[in-house]
């Protein structure tokens, strides 16, 4: 299981960030990674988000090579692995999916420079950040796969620097599209289950 996840992730970070952004400078000519700004909350999560998926990494090559008690385990019932990989498999295809509609709007980071189009369609019918709530659902994964205080850790984490990016995100969507996004924002929820509104 321990190098599957390492497979997981090198597939995850290749295709969702690495294939993604390539697709879009092709269509586009706009480099869609934008982690670099003069906004220190825009800086510091960028940072934070490197730092996570480089510790992810080393966390998971670490297990692969029999040293998960340095990430200090914890038991889960069996059977967990395989929900592990099952949830995996949905988070995948979820943020792959996601990206695909966004087509040559999507971004990583907040993107001040460009114009880009207020997408509302497939996934974003119900709910506002599809993407990142595959990326939570990935971590989790990453956690029942191997649960460990390390991956508990990094889901907590990566719970905290999605919600703060995506109130980030939401401020620069209404200084665009204003009022076009604030009757999104009143007809599509934030997450899915939780009603209308910016909850």
């Amino acid at each position: 299981m321990s190098w599957f996840l390492v497979g997981y992730f090198v597939v995850f970070v290749g295709a969702a960030m690495g294939l993604r952004s390539w697709l879009v400078w092709r269509q586009t000519g706009v480099n869609p990674v934008v982690l670099h700004s003069p906004d220190p909350a825009h800086r510091y999560l960028a940072l934070t988000f490197v730092a996570l998926m480089a510790g992810i990494g080393a966390a998971l090559v670490a297990a692969a090579l029999d040293r998960a008690e340095l990430l200090g385990p914890l038991p889960l019932p069996k059977g967990h692995t395989m929900l592990g990989a099952v949830t995996l498999a949905l988070a995948l295809v979820l943020v792959m999916v996601a990206q695909a509609q966004m087509g040559a709007s999507w971004r990583i980071g907040v993107d001040t420079h460009t114009e880009t189009v207020l997408v509302q369609k497939g996934l974003f019918r119900y709910c506002r950040n599809p993407i990142f709530l595959g990326m939570q659902l990935s971590l989790l994964g990453l956690f029942v796969s191997l649960p460990t205080w390390f991956t508990l850790f990094a889901v907590v984490l990566g719970h905290v620097v999605i919600q703060l990016q995506v109130r980030l995100e939401e401020a620069h969507l209404l200084a665009r599209h204003d009022g076009a996004y604030r009757q999104y924002m009143a007809q599509v929820p934030r997450w899915l289950g939780l009603g209308a509104g910016t909850t």
